[in-house]
């Protein structure tokens, strides 16, 4: 009985604790304000191999299938204060289709719009706020749109591109299901799975037997005669 209580509160403190990182992963807000960035998946690009205004250094995403939307962050060299519209645009490759983003990104105004086409060109969502500054910008794609992110094994590949860089320098960001959480989380949670097994197989190894389990005193002393 003791046992079994145990493993009941240790596995609903591993819930608990995944839940926790779950939520806290799962709080992005497109407010011009970087800081929830922080924790999610990101690849960076190295500085100095694109125009100064047009030259990435790190991409961010974040899939969230509570409110579908794919969340991306871009971040531009930042060498010194540009005030110049940029324009970098994304292709989206789902098993066979492609989908194209077309953004522009004003930082005099914070302005960020976004355009989401299918591979015929149709106009399939827009959306524009304040996401924006001289060397950030943040901004979301309709996940309904693009792909179920609530089904198991979902991939889609990013391949960023401003006029003089690709971001990063393999072409290509693949998320899936897995790069919803961070790899803190997973780690955490295996270790979390690990000790609960070794647990589980150091508690049956120490069992201690019933005293009456073993040779037959009566057949023993027969044994003698």
């Amino acid at each position: 009985m003791r046992n079994s209580l145990e493993n009941i509160g240790f596995m609903m403190v591993i819930g608990l604790l995944l839940i926790g990182m779950r939520t806290f992963a799962s709080d992005i807000i497109l407010d011009g304000q970087y800081d929830d960035w922080d924790d999610k998946p990101f690849v960076t690009d190295p500085a100095g191999d694109a125009t100064d205004i047009e030259d990435f250094v790190k991409i961010a995403w974040y899939p969230n299938g509570d409110d579908q939307r794919l969340y991306i962050y871009f971040e531009r060299f930042g060498g010194a204060r540009y005030t110049r519209t940029w324009y970098p645009y994304m292709d989206i490759v789902i098993g066979e289709s492609i989908y194209r983003v077309d953004l522009k990104i004003n930082p005099r105004n914070k302005r960020v719009k976004v355009w989401l086409y299918d591979d015929f060109g149709s106009l399939l969502n827009y959306s524009t706020g304040k996401w924006g500054d001289l060397y950030e910008a943040e901004f979301f794609l309709p996940l309904d749109i693009l792909i179920d992110a609530g089904r198991s094994g979902y991939s889609m590949d990013l391949h960023v591109y401003s006029s003089s860089d690709v971001a990063p320098d393999s072409g290509v960001i693949t998320i899936s299901t897995i790069s919803t959480y961070s790899t803190l989380t997973f780690v955490t949670a295996l270790l979390l799975i690990g000790l609960w097994y070794i647990k589980k197989k150091v508690g049956k190894e120490n069992v201690v037997p019933p005293p009456n389990v073993g040779i037959n005193p009566n057949t023993a002393t027969l044994s003698k005669t």
